[in-house]
């Protein structure tokens, strides 16, 4: 008997298990088309940052800014090292001043002397802040002050980590006490919340501007010693996409995104240049893409090719699978990490 050839009633139509493979294989098809062509779409993407690269529309006499450069300024938190670093080197290289954000003054001091070296025409500015801390002594006062004058058009919230002043040791949740939960939770969630509450005045009085948060690939897979840190990058996603619907419906021109990249050669993350790939970009690399995308349509997004692909491939797996292979990965990462001398982290 041919089964393929049997005849069955569906909708008042008759068909053939052929035609049902021939219409999935149709579905299939389009659904990959349609994934290649949006793929296609956001890798040849054109930035928009310079919409965000304006004077301030209107000073008054009575303006408290008068006096003060009209030139825009971008503001990027956890800023001593790595990405947060190369985002801020980079906003000074597309022609903006910035404001570095971190905790410990006398390495961000160094880092901003040796960003006036490099771009002389530019001005920078320290943020000091400790994102580890439950409450934060001042904490509305001491960023209003800041950018009193300013006019700030770009907020990039890079912060991550576990706010831990000498290094990581890789460990899972039950390994967590109260401190070390509030630590991870304060500086990847609450801190980015609350100074965004802070400026969300600023922006709108500058608009058109632009607010960013990065994310981390592991808000789409679960990774081992990372369940505060991914959950919070989901958090980030959600929060960046509400807040995106809120600036719509009030009529704000604020854009809004949420990149997540995955692993980027950085000290932070104990790689170098040598392991440099297709999905370890370096942080010049990474935070170039980062920027090419600006004005993307989607509000969260992986910025970086070989990222997405590495997540695509993760994501086509069966679930098991996926969960098999993540684990035995990070045995070894805990393996290397906790056997090795971390390097420190300042957030």
């Amino acid at each position: 008997m041919n089964y393929l050839s049997t005849e069955f009633s569906l909708f008042g139509r008759t068909f053939t298990p052929l035609h049902l493979l021939a219409g999935l294989g149709t579905i299939t098809f389009a659904t990959t088309t349609l994934t290649v062509i949006r793929a296609l779409h956001i890798y040849l993407h054109r930035s928009k940052i310079s919409r965000y690269h304006h004077p301030l529309k209107t000073v008054t006499k009575n303006d408290s800014r008068v006096g003060a450069s009209d030139q825009p300024w971008g503001l990027v938190t956890g800023a001593s090292s790595g990405i947060g670093l190369e985002i801020a080197n980079q906003l000074a290289e597309r022609g903006f001043n910035v404001i570095l954000h971190g905790r410990n003054e006398a390495k961000l001091g160094k880092i901003v002397e040796g960003l006036q070296k490099k771009w002389p025409v530019r001005a920078f500015k320290m943020l000091l802040l400790d994102a580890a801390l439950n409450e934060i002594p001042n904490f509305a006062k001491t960023v209003l002050d800041c950018i009193n004058g300013l006019n700030l058009t770009v907020v990039i919230h890079n912060i991550g980590g576990s706010g831990e002043p000498v290094g990581i040791k890789v460990e899972t949740f039950e390994e967590y006490d109260a401190t070390k939960v509030d630590s991870w939770i304060n500086v990847n969630l609450r801190f980015s919340t609350q100074l965004t509450r802070v400026l969300l005045p600023t922006l709108i009085k500058n608009q058109p501007a632009l607010l960013m948060f990065i994310s981390s690939g592991s808000a789409l897979i679960a990774v081992p010693f990372m369940s505060i840190y991914s959950g919070a990058k989901i958090y980030l996603n959600s929060f960046a996409q509400v807040l995106r619907a809120e600036f719509k419906l009030a009529g704000h021109d604020i854009e809004v995104q949420s990149q997540m990249p995955g692993t980027v050669a950085t000290e932070t993350s104990g790689r170098s240049e040598k392991d440099r790939g297709f999905t370890m970009p370096m942080a010049d690399e990474w935070v170039r893409s980062m920027f090419d995308k600006v004005g993307y349509g989607s509000p969260v997004f992986s910025p970086w090719f070989g990222h997405r692909v590495q997540a695509g491939i993760f994501g086509a797996l069966p679930s098991f699978v996926t969960e098999r292979l993540i684990v035995s990965i990070s045995k070894k990462v805990r393996k290397e990490i906790n056997g090795a001398n971390p390097a420190t982290r300042d957030t």
